[in-house]
C-alpha cells in the first residue's frame, strides 16, 4: 500500500501504512495559511508545520532528522505512534480519521476538512493546534508528527492508536534509542500522550462497555494457548461467531484473511485493505450491537477471546449451533460469576440466527429481512439498558 493520493501525501511518497482515500477528499487542496503564533520549535527545516523565525534559530528539541524512517523497522512505529496517536485525538472531533486517510500534518487536516465540507471546524482546529504548540511536550509532539508524515503515516491508524498503548513503549523507546540525541523529543512526545490519556480528553478505547455484567477477565485463557481452561471454547463460541457475523458485510474476504473478533482488529484490517470508507458504518453496526445488555455481552465475551481464537475458525459455529449449548456452559461454569454473561451471548447468537434465517427466506421470495444486529437481536433480558 502507499500513501498516495492520502491527504497532505508528498509527490513520489512511497509505503506506508496509508493508501487511496475516499474519491469526494482525494484532490484535496493542500495550500493552507498556518496561524504563525504556534511554534513548531524542534521541527526539521522544511516542515510544514507552524513556526516562527525566532524559534527556528532557537529549537528547545534537537533535530530528528537522524532518526528512521518507515520502512527501517517496527521501531519507527514505536517512536512516532505516542505523537500520531494524539494528533488524532486532537483532529477527531472535526472529522472521523479513522475513515479518512490523512497524512500526520497540519496542512493535510485543514485541507480533508475543506474538503469534506468542515470549513467551519478550521478555526476550532487551528485552536486546538495552537494550544499543543504552548507547551515544550506539546512541541515535541509536533516535531515528531512532522517526522511522521514524511515518513507517510496517517492520523486514526489502528496499528499506531494501539502501539501507543503499550505499557512498556517508553521503555523499549529509551532502550532503542539510548544516547541518540533526539531520544528527549521521542519521550517528551511520550510524556505529552500520557498526560492527555490521563485527563480524559482521549475517547474510550474501545467503544460500548458492560456496566450491568460482571467481569469475565477470568475466562480469559492462560498463554499456553493449548492448555485453555475445558469449555473455554463453548464459552466464547456464540459471542464470536456474533461478531464475524457483523464484521463480514465489511469484510468480504473475512475467511480467507482473518483476525480476532475485537473492534479494533476488525477496523485495523478495514484500513489496511483501504476499505476506510465503510468504517463509519461499522462503527454504526458496532455500536447497535452495544446498545442492549445481551450486544454487550457479547461485545465482553469476544474481548476476552480475542487473545485466544480467530474468528475465521469453522470450530466456533459448530460449537455455537450446538443444540445444547447452554447446558455445556452451565456444566462447566456453574457457580462462576461469569456464566449469566455466558447466557446471555447464546440468547444473542440465537435471536440473530433466527434473523438471519428470516432474511434470508425474504431474499429469496423477494421480500426485505433487514440486517444483522437488528430488531430481531435488540432483547436483552439479562440486564437494563
Amino acid at each position: 500500500m502507499s500513501t498516495t493520493g492520502a491527504i497532505g501525501a508528498p509527490k513520489g511518497a512511497g509505503p506506508s501504512p496509508g493508501g487511496t482515500p475516499p474519491p469526494s477528499v482525494a484532490a484535496a487542496d493542500t495550500t493552507v495559511t498556518m496561524p504563525l503564533s504556534t511554534t513548531a520549535t524542534g521541527c526539521e527545516a522544511g516542515a510544514s508545520t507552524p513556526g516562527t523565525t525566532e524559534a527556528a534559530t532557537t529549537p528547545e528539541w534537537p533535530s530528528l532528522a537522524s532518526m528512521e524512517r518507515a520502512g527501517s523497522g517496527p521501531v519507527w512505529m514505536f517512536a512516532v505512534a505516542p505523537a500520531v496517536t494524539v494528533m488524532g485525538r486532537i483532529v477527531a472531533p472535526f472529522i472521523n480519521v479513522m475513515a479518512t486517510r490523512i497524512l500526520a500534518d497540519y496542512n493535510a487536516v485543514v485541507a480533508a476538512l475543506r474538503a469534506s465540507g468542515h470549513d467551519d471546524a478550521v478555526p476550532r482546529f487551528n485552536a486546538a493546534w495552537e494550544e499543543l504548540g504552548s507547551t515544550p511536550d506539546g512541541r515535541a509532539v509536533i516535531a515528531v508528527c512532522s517526522a511522521a508524515a514524511e515518513g507517510g503515516v496517517l492520523l486514526g491508524r489502528v496499528a499506531f492508536t494501539s502501539t501507543a498503548a503499550y505499557p512498556w513503549l517508553e521503555k523499549k523507546l529509551a532502550t532503542y534509542y539510548a544516547g541518540k540525541e533526539f531520544l528527549p523529543v521521542l519521550l517528551a512526545a511520550m510524556r505529552y500522550y500520557k498526560a492527555q490519556t490521563a485527563s480524559g480528553a482521549a475517547p474510550p478505547t474501545t467503544p460500548c462497555t458492560a456496566p450491568e455484567w460482571p467481569s469475565v477477565a477470568a475466562l480469559t485463557p492462560v498463554d499456553d494457548i493449548p492448555d485453555v481452561p475445558v469449555g473455554w471454547n463453548f464459552a466464547v463460541a456464540p459471542a464470536v461467531v456474533a461478531v464475524k457475523r457483523l464484521a463480514e458485510p465489511f469484510l468480504p474476504e473475512l475467511r480467507e484473511l482473518d483476525t480476532l473478533p475485537s473492534f479494533h482488529r476488525i477496523v485495523k484490517m478495514m484500513q489496511a485493505m483501504e476499505l476506510d470508507a465503510d468504517v463509519p458504518k461499522f462503527q454504526a453496526a458496532w455500536e447497535e450491537l452495544g446498545s442492549t445488555p445481551d450486544g454487550r455481552a457479547v461485545i465482553a465475551v469476544s474481548g476476552a477471546a480475542a487473545g485466544g481464537v480467530l474468528m475465521g475458525w469453522a470450530g466456533m459455529h459448530k460449537l455455537a449451533a450446538n443444540p445444547h449449548l447452554e447446558a455445556k456452559m452451565t456444566k462447566y461454569f456453574e457457580g462462576k460469576d461469569f456464566l449469566p454473561v455466558l447466557l446471555a451471548t447464546a440468547r444473542y447468537y440465537h435471536a440473530q440466527t433466527l434473523q438471519l434465517s428470516h432474511a434470508a427466506t425474504a431474499a429469496a421470495g423477494g421480500g426485505s429481512g433487514g440486517g444483522v444486529g437488528g430488531d430481531a437481536v435488540a432483547g436483552g433480558s439479562g440486564g437494563s439498558k
